[in-house]
């Protein structure tokens, strides 16, 4: 268990550095039009794109796609709790005594950051929803979902949350 306590923070870190590479690389929304499976990429989910869906014999020109502010405000959120959490990693490598105080408080931060970025991954649809209110509800696009990747993001930010909460948990209960 020390070993774990020792590197929760760094492997707090890897894994919100994998959920902000989900965010950008997988799919956003997946829709489903005349039986096929069509994706609005994570890059138009985070900060909007044009998107034109096209299939055989059809083609729909959504034009520009509003980002959900969830997906967004997730994204910034796992950015700054890596760096955070990075931080926290590397202050005790430094041997000031006076920063270890500072980086569980560090740490605590960077774990509710993760959480609440991860619980907001999971409104991304119905964000997207209401930032593109009549486009995405309008035939042939209206059965949709929120990406695997986004949702893959959403728990890895919650398990980070969980490992970079570790530390002052085991703290405050030694006490």
């Amino acid at each position: 268990m020390k070993a774990f306590l020792k590197f929760s923070g760094l492997i707090a870190a890897v894994l919100a550095i994998v959920a902000i590479i989900l965010m950008m690389a997988t799919p956003s929304l997946s829709a489903v039009v005349n039986d096929k499976t069509y994706n609005i990429s994570g890059i138009a989910g985070l900060f909007g794109a044009d998107v034109i869906l096209s299939g055989n014999g059809w083609s729909v020109n959504l034009g520009h796609v509003n980002a959900g502010w969830t997906a967004t405000v997730a994204w910034i959120l796992a950015l700054v709790a890596t760096v955070a959490l990075l931080v926290v990693t590397i202050l005790p490598l430094l041997k000031i005594n006076a920063l270890d105080k500072f980086a569980g408080l560090i740490a605590l931060c960077a774990a509710c950051c993760l959480l609440v970025g991860g619980i907001l991954m999971f409104f991304t649809q119905p964000a997207m929803n209401a930032a593109n209110a009549t486009k995405l509800v309008s035939e042939p696009y209206k059965d949709y979902g929120l990406g695997a990747g986004y949702v893959v993001a959403a728990i890895l930010n919650i398990v980070a949350a969980a490992c970079a909460a570790c530390p002052a948990v085991m703290k405050l209960l030694k006490k």
